[in-house]
């Protein structure tokens, strides 16, 4: 869930965005975001998700699987691709999971 921040006593913004905008740091957005992320990189080598064959998970919480699962599965629908997950103490940027994707064509 996103939050819209609007600061009163600032300049109001010359274009249709927001000041600022307050994300939910949780291990169902962040696997999304990241999804989105591999999805838009395929998309720019004329590839798509259904041509990932491998993914390696890395999240901090190993109990945090099941949320993991749920947003896999939203892109993933057919044939699913070979994956691996791992728990790992500590990710760049302190982030709760890092997903390394392989496509062929």
């Amino acid at each position: 869930m996103k939050k819209n921040i609007i600061k009163t006593n600032m300049t109001a913004t010359v274009g249709p965005y927001s000041q600022a905008i307050k994300a939910d740091n949780n291990i169902t957005t962040q696997t999304d975001q990241i999804f989105k992320n591999i999805k838009a990189i395929i998309n720019a080598a004329s590839t798509t998700l259904t041509d990932v064959v491998r993914c390696s998970c890395f999240t901090k919480n190993v109990n945090n699987l099941d949320a993991l699962n749920v947003v896999y599965a939203k892109y993933f629908e057919t044939i699913l691709p070979a994956r691996e997950c791992a728990e790992s103490c500590n990710l760049p940027k302190n982030a709760l999971i890092a997903i390394h994707a392989i496509c062929h064509e």
